[in-house]
């Protein structure tokens, strides 16, 4: 099954194994998805540029059996992640799984009725058209690793910290920069999915091993999908963990603290 997941902990679009057993209740965007999605076909799946967003496209037919076209967009962008389900023709917000009102956000109104806004587009380059950023940018950081990574972060689209830190890693390796580059985009397309840990235990997870795996364990998955299956159920499971030692730590704390008093007022 597909997973689409908004939450600003785990946001996520994937295919899953994982059996996810539904809420006894259905949430209100669940009840209007089912109404309007149930017995539609899908059109077409796409993604914005290299951005993080994704757009179904749907035909549906309403209540009097006319023709609807629909769009559900879902952002996967850490605490702003969101999934809208919107009206193709008339490009206002059927619903949204989180709303947000103009007091939370003055640019982008994400709510039932209104018209549906793209986040605001940052000047950054789609890395697959071509372009000559990225030897300007070689030849400007010669040497300097972490400043060449920043700065291609900072110039492309849907680079992640890491992702930008291997380009740059590869391109200052290289004997040919076009080669190197091109052969770092055609990583994604042929994908062999690693889950590094670091010395200090720290988990990441990446479409490929790094070219320099020195101080990392690496585990290698089929497929992307059994990577973020067992990158989540870890990092939840984790979480789990981390939550509840801190609410037992709170308990003896409190209880350290009456006896403390008790001790003093004796």
């Amino acid at each position: 099954p597909l997973l689409i997941s908004a939450n600003p902990t785990y946001p996520r679009l994937q295919i899953t194994a994982v059996p996810y057993k539904n809420p006894a209740v259905p949430s209100n965007f669940t009840m209007t998805l089912r109404k309007y999605l149930e017995g539609a076909l899908i059109d077409s799946i796409s993604q914005v540029d290299n951005d993080r967003i994704v757009e179904f496209t749907f035909t549906t037919r309403d209540e009097l059996g006319d023709t609807q076209h629909l769009k559900l967009i879902v952002e996967i962008m850490a605490r702003h992640s969101n999934v809208s389900l919107v009206n193709q023709e008339t490009g206002k917000i059927i619903d949204t799984i989180k709303h947000v009102g103009s007091d939370q956000n003055r640019v982008r109104l994400l709510l039932p009725g209104a018209l549906f806004r793209m986040p605001p587009k940052q000047e950054r380059t789609n890395p697959y058209l071509p372009n000559q950023h990225y030897p300007k940018l070689f030849s400007q950081f010669q040497g300097d690793q972490a400043g060449l990574a920043k700065a291609l972060q900072h110039q492309y689209q849907g680079f992640g910290k890491d992702s930008a830190a291997e380009l740059a890693a590869e391109l200052l390796a290289a004997d040919n920069l076009p080669t190197a580059y091109e052969g770092f985009l055609r990583h994604f397309e042929h994908p062999e999915p690693v889950l590094i840990e670091d010395q200090q235990g720290k988990q990441r997870f990446e479409a490929f091993p790094p070219l320099d795996p020195t101080g990392l364990t690496i585990t290698h998955f089929a497929t992307l999908s059994e990577l973020l299956d067992g990158y989540y159920a870890a990092k939840a499971e984790h979480d789990r963990t981390k939550e509840l030692a801190g609410q037992v730590l709170k308990v003896v704390n409190n209880e350290l603290k009456k006896d403390k008093r008790k001790v003093k007022k004796k």
